[in-house]
């Protein structure tokens, strides 16, 4: 049986979409990514971002490796090959899902 190693990291993100007051801290990535590959983490967890974002398997802004489908519709890695972690940034939690200013309602409560 495989143990996945997962590591929760910071509170910012090694690899955002997001630009601004949410971008990566380059002295961190420096440091902290060859220890994460090192250790062979597979899955590295963040947040400061108020949203999901997921990378493939990536280092050094490079994506090692891409999931495949299985029959269930699911992606899932090939951890035999170990090349780096995936990395996820969980920082839903304090985002507004209240779209109320954006899309008329069309139900009557």
């Amino acid at each position: 049986m495989y143990r996945y190693k997962i590591c929760q990291c910071r509170h910012r993100p090694m690899y955002t979409s997001t630009s601004g007051i949410f971008s990566v801290d380059k002295k961190f990535v420096e440091n902290v990514e060859p220890l994460l590959l090192d250790n062979k983490v597979d899955l590295a967890l963040f947040g400061h971002v108020h949203n999901y974002e997921r990378t493939c398997v990536v280092y050094r802004k490079e994506c090692k490796a891409m999931p495949t489908m299985d029959d269930y519709g699911i992606e899932t890695y090939d951890n035999r090959n170990y090349s780096a972690p995936v990395q996820a940034v969980i920082g839903m939690a304090g985002f507004t899902l209240d779209f109320t200013n954006d899309v008329e309602s069309t139900q009557d409560f």
